[in-house]
């Protein structure tokens, strides 16, 4: 016995709730799609056409997914985006924390206090993680901000360092250092996530 043949409704209405997952009016997007295509499908079938080819038609005629989802404000996901940022930079402080208590040097209620906002940065992300958020592409803009932020500390370490500060001056040190390889992170994984985004095994036909 053949199988029947996948739904072209069903499998568009899939492949665009993934790109309309966390942003406003999503899931209004998918109603109002699902019935539109619905709607033309049964026009198409009364005009004779068999229900799996008019809704392969309905599909055609309404367009690639990705192309309707950027008709959707992006806000929602753009705080989605800068949340992961805050977060990753949170955790990138409570890593030199950390590093600077195994280096044994500064102060320990500096290294307490970074650990802490790490902790705190973990605990969102994995929240952001949890509630389901779309994963935001490393991108120019968050490379741009993580390098800013490594020479702000950088310089503020060397300030210490010149100003004999030596319980402060290990932990701007690291803490550059963290910001630093975040930033190389992001810069190195912004060309895969723009390939990975245009890549046909990601999303077929739309």
């Amino acid at each position: 016995m053949t199988p029947n043949p996948p739904d072209p409704i069903a499998d568009y209405l899939h492949r665009l709730a993934r790109r309309v997952r966390g942003r406003v009016g999503g899931e209004r997007l998918l109603d109002e799609i699902g019935d539109h295509l619905d709607d033309t499908r049964a026009e198409l079938v009364a005009q004779g056409l068999g229900p799996h080819e008019a809704a392969a038609a309905a599909v055609t005629r309404l367009g690639a997914a990705g192309a309707v989802a950027r008709a959707l404000p992006a806000t929602h996901h753009r705080m989605i985006g800068a949340s992961k940022q805050v977060g990753l930079a949170l955790a990138a402080i409570g890593a030199a924390g950390l590093l600077a208590v195994a280096s044994a040097g500064g102060a320990p209620w500096v290294a307490l206090l970074q650990v802490t906002g790490g902790f705190v940065g973990v605990t969102l992300l994995e929240w952001l993680r949890r509630s389901g958020a779309p994963s935001s592409p490393a991108g120019r803009t968050a490379t741009i901000v993580f390098v800013g932020l490594a020479a702000v500390t950088a310089v503020a370490a060397v300030t210490l360092g010149a100003a004999g500060q030596s319980q402060l001056w290990p932990a701007a040190v690291w803490t550059a250092t963290a910001f630093a390889g975040v930033a190389a992170y992001q810069a190195i994984r912004a060309p895969w996530s723009r390939y990975a985004g245009q890549s046909p095994a990601f999303d077929h036909g739309g």
